[in-house]
């Protein structure tokens, strides 16, 4: 119960959050060279004494390396999109074979009214397991009295 209403809630919240303001101040802060004691100092000995001014050449620096292509930020996305691709892939390929099982033994399938479920026959191809309403089940395993008592 706690789970279903955490999801039901958990949406709204960060819809809310998201429109809440928070007020912040991004004043620059009032730091005045003027009134500096290493000013007033240069100020001083600058009007007395200038002796020159020099100019420097422009030099420009350029670097030797070529540009790389990739950085690490893209193999990282490469690598993700290859996983990706890969988990879809293997997703793909477990749905179509759930689709083959379904069509071999459709013609055989019983619906149980009282639970509201197909029982779908595999004929030993794949193990005992569901996918939403259908049990698919394995015709060649053995049951115990036991188990044949509980069913």
């Amino acid at each position: 119960m706690f789970n279903r209403v955490y999801l039901l809630i958990t949406p709204i919240l960060a819809i809310a959050f998201s429109l809440i303001e928070i007020p912040v101040s991004f004043e620059k802060p009032s730091i005045s060279l003027e009134n500096t004691a290493f000013l007033k100092a240069f100020e001083l000995n600058t009007q007395n004494e200038i002796a020159g001014t020099y100019g420097l050449p422009e030099v420009t620096v350029t670097g030797s390396r070529l540009p790389t292509l990739w950085v690490f930020t893209d193999y990282l996305y490469l690598g993700y999109l290859i996983v990706v691709l890969f988990l879809f892939a293997k997703f793909y390929w477990q749905f179509i074979q759930l689709k083959e099982i379904l069509r071999k033994g459709w013609y055989q399938t019983t619906y149980i009214l009282k639970e509201k479920y197909f029982n779908v026959p595999t004929f030993g191809l794949a193990p005992v397991f569901s996918y939403f309403d259908k049990i698919f089940w394995d015709d060649a395993i053995v049951l115990s009295p036991k188990e044949k008592s509980k069913s």
